[in-house]
């Protein structure tokens, strides 16, 4: 394993799509890799809950509604630098609430995460102003407001 020495643990949330990525991830970072499968409701609110930083690996997530409920739950996000992750990020200039990471290829992606999450799991005033940032997100991202800027698109 290249990573054991790293002091985190994984939880999966969500559908196993990709058996092979999820054999990658579970040989790089050992046996700390939990498949929580899919969540709803309560259950995924303690999934964002038990997270101190979610990874957001997919490419091709359209809005980005991962990140969004991350931040909601004030938990700061790893997430591939495509147009709906600059975006929800956009509002933060420099304190954004957690990083981008490359989106043209899935390797340097992944090594840039790695790092991400040793600076994460290492450094406390970074941690600790990721978090701030997180909270300053939920604020923007409340739900309530994120419904009703839904609702006024729809009707427009």
């Amino acid at each position: 394993c290249h990573e054991q020495s790293m002091p985190v643990d994984f939880s999966l949330v969500g559908p196993c799509i990709n058996e092979e990525y999820l054999a990658q991830v579970t040989k790089y970072f050992g046996g700390r890799v939990n498949l929580r499968g899919p969540k709803r409701g309560n259950d995924l609110c303690q999934a964002y809950l038990d997270a101190d930083i979610v990874i957001m690996p997919s490419p091709k997530e359209g809005f980005g509604l991962v990140t969004v409920e991350a931040l909601q739950h004030m938990r700061p996000v790893i997430a591939k630098n495509i147009s709906a992750q600059r975006e929800i990020f956009a509002p933060f200039n420099n304190d954004k609430p957690g990083f981008l990471v490359d989106s043209n290829s899935n390797e340097l992606a992944t090594q840039q995460a790695v790092e991400a999450l040793k600076e994460f799991s290492q450094n406390t005033n970074l941690r600790r102003r990721l978090s701030i940032s997180a909270q300053d997100a939920r604020k923007f991202y409340n739900q309530i407001d994120l419904s009703n800027q839904f609702a006024n698109i729809a009707l427009s």
